[in-house]
């Protein structure tokens, strides 16, 4: 089985494997596209803190008289992820991966299902997504060049996509910024999408993310470490392929946010000529949308 060593040998191997793109032949449906003079990195002074146990101050928030698919974000639409280490079949997972066609990530959807996430958002007018913007909510805006993909998020089957900068993860790259996502667009605004993720989604920043992805990593080498020194029985040689198959699962940040029941997180950049922020959003369910 292939050995990881340190936290260089898991980045090294990730950025090998998995470098792929998101932009399909006459078909972008708004990842980040490769990277180029045009973006640039800032990284914040602080990080995100998770936030937790604010959906009653989110449903006390909604206004009075607000449509019914308004209301009905503050009750089942929204499915609240859960930690699945161990409670995946991993092995299935990495076959996935290893059948993706490039433009999607098959893991990540597989994981997104689990979890519940690949239900559908809510959808309301430009009043509603104002309302949970001024409950707390974070607004954000997505482009995609076909204005059927902008139809396919809103009310179609889940798309996990694949990120064409895989050291910030696969998923929903969305943008805090309307014209960044038109430029994404090609200016057309059929393609724009507007949405809200709920305040009392579980959110996180990229760098808090890497960290505990970095003691996810020490604690799965201890294991292997002490399973490689036992007698190499069936049960022992099962699990060692069975880390092997963990590794490999959870080496892209998005999908090892997914299994850790995020809805969504930070990046640490924007696009080069407007002052916004990436965001990989992996709950659907967690976002109430512009109709």
């Amino acid at each position: 089985m292939f050995v990881i060593r340190s936290l260089g040998d898991a980045v090294n191997v990730m950025r090998e494997r998995l470098a792929t793109v998101i932009v399909r032949t006459g078909e972008h449906r708004g990842g980040l596209q490769p990277v180029t003079s045009e973006l640039r990195v800032r990284v914040r002074a602080t990080e995100l803190a998770d936030i937790f146990g604010r959906s009653a101050e989110f449903e006390a928030a909604w206004p009075v008289g607000e449509a019914e698919t308004i209301r009905s974000a503050s009750d089942s639409t929204y499915i609240r992820g859960r930690e699945l280490d161990g409670a995946m079949d991993v092995t299935r997972i990495r076959e996935l991966i290893d059948t993706s066609d490039g433009t999607s990530d098959p893991g990540l959807g597989e994981i997104c299902r689990l979890q519940g996430y690949d239900r559908l958002p809510v959808r309301t007018d430009a009043q509603g997504v104002d309302s949970v913007v001024a409950a707390g909510g974070r607004e954000f805006f997505r482009g995609v060049t076909d204005p059927r993909f902008a139809d396919e998020f809103k009310t179609g089957s889940y798309f996990p996509g694949r990120a064409s900068v895989n050291a910030t993860g696969n998923g929903t790259y969305v943008t805090t910024v309307r014209e960044v996502a038109q430029n994404y667009a090609d200016g057309n605004p059929a393609g724009v999408i507007r949405m809200a993720l709920r305040p009392d989604a579980r959110i996180t920043h990229l760098r808090t993310l890497d960290d505990e992805h970095h003691d996810w990593i020490v604690r799965m080498n201890g294991e292997r470490d002490r399973l490689d020194a036992m007698e190499q029985t069936p049960e022992v040689t099962a699990r060692l392929r069975e880390l092997e198959d963990a590794w490999w699962v959870n080496s892209d940040l998005g999908r090892f946010a997914a299994s850790r029941g995020y809805d969504a997180y930070e990046t640490l950049g924007g696009y080069a000529r407007y002052d916004d922020r990436y965001w990989v959003v992996l709950n659907r369910s967690a976002l109430i949308v512009e109709r």
